[in-house]
């Protein structure tokens, strides 16, 4: 396995040399032990309550010492630009030092997510080495680690993006991104307005300190939750589409539709996600679908499944609950979906059945009975 820098490496190293248990959740999807959800529990407070601290404390090292030493610590420099012809004062050591806590707080909630991937493994006794999907479950939890992108569906054809120009995706993505610094500026603004003059600039700058604390323990939280879905989802999709299998082996239609129906999946979701290209292979594999890498979407699917019958239509169905519920989340433009496909017939779950698999299979359940 390749890695492209040294914390992938390390991560790595810790989640293959991991003590072996025996029988973990990840191998037979067994229950959650009561001991298990407290150990869990535990890593969770911990790893949210380091995030937010984190985020706490670099607004205060930021700006205490600003304001008490100011000019003294962080001198004035007259810097001439030269597309605005003017000079202009910028506090250069201030940049700098606002710069390297970034990197120390980036780097210590790494490390944060790191442990917390690395504990969760450990405790769930994951991955399993008799796994068929292994190394991609290695790869799986690395970059949920490191809050990276896996997009291993591209290579089976499959990409949540279709029907989406470049610069809406981009534009997507740096929405996501600037979520904390817009929250931020809002506060901020919210707290100018409110207190006006009386409101002194540093008590408007330490407005910060909830709000990095907030989005760095729910970045904290969507780590350790998607961790804990990758895990317990594995075994899951082996069953469901064995169960699939047995009752769609007959029914052409629905086998001439399946690769139409997983793209369907992955684009209602719009993100690459470990579980859906493990559901897809998985599927394709039992169905004795060969994996095209050149494989484009049918914009007519959805017609064709309007007219489908009621066999297919209930294998699509429950395709579509697992492509819902396998990223852990479902959320309110998904639930206005599935209102939609249900008044048109192609879904037979509602949407408090979805949320009740959904938790089922975040909690570990050993099986679901879709």
């Amino acid at each position: 396995m390749k890695f492209k820098n040294p914390l992938e490496r390390y991560l790595y190293k810790k989640l293959v040399d991991r003590p072996q248990k025996g029988g973990g959740v990840g191998k037979n999807n067994v229950s959650v032990s009561s001991n298990l959800v407290e150990e869990l529990n535990r890593i969770q407070r911990s790893a949210l309550s380091k995030a937010a601290l984190a985020g706490a404390l670099a607004v205060i090292v930021l700006f205490v010492p600003y304001y008490i030493w100011g000019s003294q610590l962080f001198p004035v420099t007259e810097v001439w630009i030269p597309i605005l012809e003017d000079v202009y004062p910028i506090e250069i050591s201030f940049l700098i030092y606002s710069l390297v806590l970034l990197l120390i707080e980036i780097a210590f909630l790494t490390y944060n997510n790191i442990q917390t991937v690395k504990k969760i493994a450990y405790a769930c006794d994951f991955p399993d080495k008799e796994d068929p999907f292994y190394t991609v479950n290695i790869q799986s939890l690395i970059a949920v680690g490191l809050e990276k992108s896996v997009k291993e569906q591209t290579k089976i054809g499959i990409d949540p993006y279709t029907g989406l120009s470049k610069w809406k995706i981009t534009l997507f993505t740096v929405v996501n991104l600037a979520k904390a610094a817009a929250t931020n500026f809002l506060f901020k603004l919210l707290v100018k307005k409110l207190l006006g003059r009386v409101a002194l600039r540093f008590f408007v700058d330490l407005v910060g300190i909830p709000v990095y604390a907030f989005w760095n323990a729910y970045a904290a939280r969507f780590v350790y939750r998607e961790t804990r879905i990758r895990i317990n989802a594995s075994a899951s999709i082996l069953n469901f589409s064995k169960q699939l299998y047995e009752t769609q082996k007959d029914n052409p239609e629905f086998r001439e539709n399946l690769y139409y129906m997983l793209d369907f999946v992955a684009i209602t979701k719009r993100k690459f996600h470990t579980n859906h290209y493990i559901l897809a292979v998985t599927l394709l594999k039992d169905f004795g679908i060969a994996p095209d890498p050149n494989h484009r979407y049918d914009s007519r699917f959805l017609e064709r499944m309007e007219n489908a019958s009621p066999q297919t239509i209930d294998g699509f169905s429950k395709i579509n609950l697992m492509g819902m519920i396998l990223d852990g989340q479902v959320s309110k433009k998904e639930e206005l979906l599935m209102y939609q496909w249900r008044k048109k017939g192609f879904y037979k779950y509602t949407i408090k059945e979805t949320k009740a698999f959904s938790k089922d299979l975040y909690d570990g359940a050993k099986s679901l009975k879709l």
